[in-house]
């Protein structure tokens, strides 16, 4: 009776572990408008000059729940950069996510490593590759004995770059199980995307863009954005998502946001998201916000970075 009792108990651990995990790294996927690295290893370098972003994602300012004496959760910090390595073909690419749902918090880390090949009418073709591993904890029940799980995966992508347009397929999650539970996979998510960079003016810049994603046998998830820059200064986007799957569900939300470049360094933002798909369920403020801060140390004055 025990012992079923146990395994009973490691299979539930196992699942709520995973369910973690596949939320940390949807809520990572999530975030490709501003750091389009999220999705696609390929696009390490694709900025060619090195720069660091920091996001931070959670209920507005954070605040204490109403029902509760716990800040609010879900709660998401996430560090990303990329860049050219030296004057060569290569680039490389680092992504760390600290996210906590509820009582589980996960941490994951993921290096990239680009190639670039060079095409006729200074288009560009980046082949990328990228590890990861997602630490999390698993404590028991009314005590403090726990461990962490170590989980290891591998994805790759191509990322093509031109003057008007943009295109990508990629596969950041290639394989990656829960042997020490359970055997469960995660989900594998397939991206496709396309996308354009329209001259309106001297000043305008439109881009807009289609990213197509689908995992198993979940539907085809279609995500519809748009991103104004005006003088190469700010920038109003919007996106909208059909059947984006999370791991409690799938959901349709809109994300819009807004970046403003402070000085040729520093860039901030700020994202809006109609719902929290990680936390769906939560009635306490429904709606999830993001503040996104880059910073390039050297950036090329004769190139801007509208990504």
């Amino acid at each position: 009776m025990i012992n079923r009792f146990c395994l009973l108990w490691y299979v539930l651990v196992g699942l709520s572990v995973a369910q973690s995990a596949l939320a940390q790294k949807e809520v990572l996927y999530s975030q490709y408008m501003f750091n389009p690295m999220a999705i696609n290893p390929a696009f390490a370098g694709v900025r060619e000059d090195f720069s660091m972003t920091l996001a931070f994602r959670g209920r507005l300012f954070s605040f204490l729940s109403q029902n509760s004496q716990q800040i609010a959760t879900p709660i998401t910090q996430t560090f990303a950069a990329d860049g050219q390595l030296g004057t060569g073909r290569f680039g490389l690419g680092l992504q760390v996510l600290n996210d906590r749902n509820s009582t589980l918090g996960t941490v994951a880390i993921s290096p990239a490593l680009s190639y670039r090949i060079d095409l006729p009418n200074l288009a560009r073709l980046f082949v990328g590759v990228q590890g990861s591993v997602s630490f999390i904890p698993v404590i028991g029940v009314g005590t403090n004995v726990g461990g962490t799980s170590a989980l290891f995966g591998a994805g790759a992508g191509l990322y093509y770059d031109a003057e008007k347009l943009f295109i990508g397929l990629s596969m950041p999650e290639i394989s990656v199980r829960m042997e020490k539970f359970t055997g469960l996979a995660f989900r594998n998510p397939v991206y496709a995307q396309a996308g354009a960079k329209l001259r309106l003016s001297d000043d305008l810049l439109l881009m807009p863009s289609v990213v197509l994603s689908r995992a198993g046998s979940e539907p085809l998830a279609v995500d519809l954005n748009a991103r104004l820059w005006y003088h190469d200064k700010a920038a109003l986007g919007v996106s909208v998502r059909q059947n984006n799957t999370f791991f409690v569900g799938t959901y349709n939300y809109v994300q819009a946001s807004l970046d403003y470049q402070l000085s040729n360094n520093i860039r901030v933002g700020y994202q809006f998201n109609s719902t929290a798909p990680e936390a769906p369920y939560s009635s306490f403020q429904p709606t999830i916000h993001e503040l996104t801060f880059r910073f390039t140390p050297n950036p090329n004055p004769l190139k801007f970075s509208y990504f």
